[in-house]
Parts: structure tokens; C-alpha cells; sequence
């Protein structure tokens, strides 16, 4: 990889720096943790393989995991599978969120969720999403070690999918 291309130099270091987001996007919508990674690898090197395909003036995580989404779709139809239903309105989700603020059923169910969960769980994901905490800096803030914050922010995710999928 030419690292002196500035726009792939550019593009490396907010891979490195949104592979989390990333991974968890895919996380919630495969569940596995395997087959997320293997997911994530493809991604991210879809991503650094066409770097000049962001347009820098435009948000990087929201474009980074439509990458992801497609890459989750491939996978479910090279699984001779269609997308559950639970992933797209996770997409519709994600998407809504990417747009900004709006008024939206899925909003609504969500909104609804969150208020349903444990203080700590509302923390982290406060400092994951709208603080965007790294992986170190949250397990530092958390007191816990990144593989079980990592495991605790799915299962956070999980429940979350559920509940909103229980209140459509």
C-alpha cells in the first residue's frame, strides 16, 4: 500500500480509528463474532483498495458501513439466504441515524428500547456513539478489559434488535 498518497494515507487512519463502529455494525447484523471479523476484513479492504471512493467533505462512518452492509448481504446470499427481516430494520436504522435527526417509527421503537435499558448499558453506549469512545479509552472508562467490553456492547446491541423488533 502507497502510504504516501495522501487520500489512501488519510482513508488508512480513519480505518484504523472507525473499525470498531464498523465491526459493530456487522456484529448486530450476523451475530457472530467469527464471521463478523472475517466481514470486517473484507470491508475494510474494500475500503483501502478504492480510498478516492469517499468523498472526504462527507461523514466516514456512515460510508464505511455501507460498505459493511453490502459486504453482510453478499455473505447472507452466498448463504443461499435472504436478509432477516431484523437486519433490514437495523439498516433502516443505521441509515436514519447516518441522515441525522428525523421522526421515524424505527426512531420511535428505539428511542422507546433505550429508556428500557440499564443505566450502565445507556452509558456506554453514550460514550461509544455520541462520544465516540475508542475501544482503549471505553475500556479504561468502563473498568473493563476490550473483549469483554466488546462482548457486553453486542450483547448491549442484541437486546436492543430484540426489543425494537418485539415493538414492530
Amino acid at each position: 500500500m502507497d502510504m504516501t498518497d495522501p487520500v489512501r494515507d488519510h482513508v488508512f487512519r480513519m480505518v484504523l480509528r472507525h473499525r470498531g463502529d464498523v465491526l459493530a455494525t456487522i456484529l448486530v447484523m450476523v451475530g457472530e463474532l467469527e464471521i463478523a471479523e472475517d466481514l470486517l476484513q473484507d470491508t475494510l479492504l474494500a475500503i483501502l483498495n478504492a480510498p478516492s471512493t469517499w468523498d472526504p467533505t462527507r461523514p466516514f462512518v456512515p460510508w464505511a458501513r455501507g460498505i459493511a452492509r453490502n459486504h453482510v448481504r453478499r455473505h447472507w446470499e452466498r448463504q443461499g439466504r435472504r436478509t432477516p427481516e431484523g437486519i433490514a430494520a437495523l439498516e433502516t436504522m443505521a441509515d436514519a441515524a447516518d441522515e441525522g435527526p428525523c421522526e421515524r417509527p424505527e426512531m420511535d421503537r428505539l428511542r422507546r428500547c433505550l429508556k428500557r435499558l440499564p443505566e450502565r448499558s445507556r452509558q456506554l453506549l453514550r460514550l461509544r456513539y455520541d462520544e465516540g469512545c475508542s475501544d482503549d479509552d471505553l475500556a479504561l472508562r468502563s473498568g473493563l478489559v476490550i473483549g469483554s467490553l466488546r462482548n457486553t456492547l453486542a450483547r448491549i446491541r442484541m437486546s436492543l434488535r430484540q426489543c425494537v423488533e418485539g415493538l414492530a
